[in-house]
């Protein structure tokens, strides 16, 4: 997690912890359940290296993906439905983009405590500040194989999974 006073505070108000009645939605997750991770991208072939990237967590992660913004927020607001530890989402989709997910999530106030991770090909500063400028919690660059991809989701699941544990013991 940053160390900055400003990142901090931004990482609390994420969760939950800084504003109260926010943790409600996101606070029911039992210490041992497995890690919910919704998946959300247009392009098939990342969509397959993330899901095969997963499987290898799949006795500690348990991974719902979409194709599409809409019926990943149509899913979110279903409040039959448990919500995800974390959302990760592609940021150049047809349609709702990954900002405009961002957005949807942050703006409801059932939602905005879920982590979301904008996951994309696209490095360029201007991308990864306006998702933070809207209250994205990490931006990750798209590795382009699976062996890189793979990396990314063992560090991702492992940083999550300690998140995790953390707001389950609090």
């Amino acid at each position: 997690m940053p160390s900055t006073s400003k990142d901090s505070r931004v990482g609390q108000a994420a969760y939950g912890a800084a504003v109260p009645g926010l943790a409600l939605r996101c606070s029911g997750r039992a210490a041992s359940s497995p890690l919910k991770v919704l998946l959300i991208d247009d392009t098939s072939g990342d969509l397959l290296l993330a899901e095969e990237a997963f499987s290898a967590h799949a006795t500690d992660v348990h991974v719902t993906s979409f194709t599409a913004g809409a019926d990943a927020l149509s899913a979110l607001f279903d409040p039959d439905q448990a919500p995800p530890d974390v959302v990760l989402c592609d940021l150049n989709m047809p349609g709702l983009s990954g900002v405009d997910v961002l957005r949807a999530i942050k703006a409801d106030a059932d939602l905005a405590c879920i982590p979301v991770v904008i996951w994309s090909t696209s490095d360029h500063p201007a991308d990864v500040a306006q998702v933070y400028a809207g209250g994205a919690s990490a931006y990750l660059v798209k590795g382009g194989t699976l062996s890189a991809v793979e990396v990314q989701v063992r560090a991702f699941v492992h940083f999550w999974q300690a998140v995790a544990r953390t707001r389950t013991a609090a």
